[in-house]
């Protein structure tokens, strides 16, 4: 136990560290004209109205204001966000698009998206949609799409977007879509924001490793204490979907690796019968191991570097039922640990398992990753008078392909 908790300790320490990883090298454009080259918040959707800011990783923190900045650009990932002012008021908004009509993202105080075109043509315009009442209230409202009037005019000298605007949703997959099509007609995109990347990522996972495994053995008729640790490799195949409907945090993982363990220790006996002349406990399961569980990515896109933390739920099922609880005589002869009970062995047996792991980017579809685990699963033994759990720590390295 407490070594479990000396490893969830630990993995929460981690998980801190790198949650703080919300910084972006990138450049800040202020109003008064200086340029600050530095670390800039990425993450800045809880609070739209302030932005984060240092000079190095241990430089002290500086807050900017949309009074303050014309703009901020990322230099690793395509994210632009420039100053507007939405009445008397200076916010920030995020360029979706940008050309010779740009599109804008604005996050409200209610964290509802609000779009805005902005051109030469057309200045500075929201697209939205009004509710209207009737002339006669017993007709109730109707909805007007202000926005399709607004894309009318600015999309009026590309040919290929005559009669589509009609057709234009107000969600960021429509309206980028039209802004994409209306600037390669007309000119070009400069720019396409991050967010429109997104996607969901299928990666397959080749892993090998070491498992570290204690055996805590439990119960009134146990037949061993104090067993040798075990070090043995393992291999396994993980399979990773990241939706990003979850904003890429999310991950679902399941996966099968080949385990084993290899621990003895002196023969026990808690009573003065004498069943034989028996020396050695030898336990000794192979397993396959199949894991479900939930990652959680601890960098909100998908980066260079990609740690996150997981939890599972562990199947696991013996493959040598014959050899894998076994008691040894001074000649060496081998015997079912509980032959004399008749006790049988199940040939499958549960557990969980908690990890930390980092992938590394190597190439857009490729990475290697670094896993620190621990896990803990029951014996195999239909037994209430003895039980015999493993408890493993392991680290394996691995390398993956991005479907």
């Amino acid at each position: 136990m407490k070594n479990t908790i000396v490893i969830v300790t630990i993995l929460l320490m981690s998980s801190m560290i790198f949650g703080q990883n919300e910084f972006e090298p990138g450049i800040i454009q202020l109003k008064n004209g200086q340029e600050k080259k530095g670390l800039i918040q990425f993450l800045n959707e809880t609070n739209t109205n302030k932005v984060f800011y240092k000079e190095s990783v241990n430089s002290e923190l500086t807050q900017f204001t949309p009074n303050q900045i014309n703009s901020y650009k990322l230099d690793n990932v395509n994210k632009k966000v420039i100053s507007e002012k939405l009445g008397l008021k200076a916010i920030f908004m995020e360029v979706i698009i940008e050309g010779k009509a740009n599109l804008l993202l604005y996050k409200d105080e209610n964290r509802d998206n609000r779009y805005f075109l902005k051109s030469e043509k057309s200045g500075l315009k929201e697209l939205d949609i009004i509710t209207r009442n009737e002339g006669d209230l017993q007709k109730g409202q109707f909805q007007l799409k202000r926005y399709v009037g607004i894309l009318n005019f600015e999309f009026n000298d590309c040919t290929e977007m005559n009669g589509k605007t009609n057709q234009i949703r107000l969600t960021l997959s429509s309206l980028s879509k039209a802004f994409t099509t209306y600037n390669n007609c007309v000119s070009e995109v400069s720019f396409t924001s991050e967010r429109l990347n997104r996607t969901d990522y299928h990666t397959i996972f080749i892993e090998a490793g070491i498992n570290f495994t204690s055996i805590r053995e439990k119960g009134d008729r146990v037949r061993g204490k104090d067993f040798d640790n075990s070090f043995s490799p393992t291999v396994g195949l993980t399979y990773v979907y990241t939706p990003t409907i979850f904003n890429s945090r999310t991950s679902l993982s399941t996966g099968i690796s080949y385990n084993s363990v290899n621990s003895e220790t002196a023969y026990f006996r808690n009573n003065d019968v004498l069943i034989g002349n028996y020396r050695t406990t030898k336990i000794n399961p192979k397993t396959i191991n199949i894991k479900l569980g939930i990652h959680y990515n601890l960098n909100k896109s998908k980066r260079k570097l990609n740690p996150s933390l997981g939890i599972f739920y562990i199947n696991s099922r013996l493959l040598n039922k014959d050899s894998a609880y076994l008691r040894i005589d001074n000649e060496g002869v081998e015997e079912y640990l509980y032959e004399d009970f008749e006790i049988p062995i199940s040939s499958a047996s549960s557990g969980f398992a908690i990890e930390f792991s980092t992938s590394y980017a190597v190439t857009s579809k490729n990475n290697i990753l670094i896993k620190l685990g621990y896990e803990r699963i029951g014996d195999f033994l239909d037994y209430f008078g003895a039980s015999y759990a493993t408890n493993t720590f392991y680290v394996k390295t691995g390398y993956s392909f991005d479907l």
